[in-house]
């Protein structure tokens, strides 16, 4: 990989797939303000999901976030923030339509493995509408989301 060289503040951020050893540039700005404050957002390209989020700093410190959206303060020198994904699926839960991505549930397997069951995360005051993308086949070219959807349930039951 080539030596960039920067002056001044900047903010560099890449992806790193676990099965490739390029790692991708996607933002790189120069000349920003110590203390400002700038929104990094990545979304992982199909079949991968994110594994940790580092955030490392010219000083040698480093912070980790599990998340693909997030700030970070710039700090004097280079700041990198790395997103490292990794072959897997998620299972996301909508109430009402609305996405929990507290309920987001994270898992890593091999390409080709069947995922057929998922927790029923059912909340009071909703019940079980439909479930999309099950069973899945773990793939590193397809979208490894698997949706469960729960409607309002008028009755307030928990069935």
């Amino acid at each position: 990989m080539p030596t960039i060289v920067f002056s001044g503040n900047s903010l560099q951020v890449r992806n790193r797939y676990d099965q490739e050893s390029e790692v991708d540039l996607l933002q790189s700005k120069n000349d920003v303000e110590i203390g400002e404050v700038v929104r990094v957002t990545n979304t992982p390209k199909n079949g991968y999901v994110l594994d940790y989020a580092e955030i490392v700093y010219s000083d040698g410190t480093t912070e980790r976030r599990n998340a693909t959206e997030f700030d970070v303060t710039i700090r004097e020198g280079l700041t990198e923030v790395t997103f490292y994904y990794t072959i897997g699926y998620q299972v996301e839960y909508y109430y009402g339509g609305i996405i929990d991505n507290s309920q987001t549930e994270i898992g890593y397997n091999v390409i080709g493995t069947v995922i057929s069951t998922y927790t029923d995360k059912n909340k009071i005051g909703y019940k079980f509408d439909h479930v999309e993308n099950l069973p899945l086949t773990v793939s590193a070219t397809t979208d490894n989301t698997i949706k469960v959807f729960y409607v309002i349930d008028p009755e307030q039951t928990k069935t």
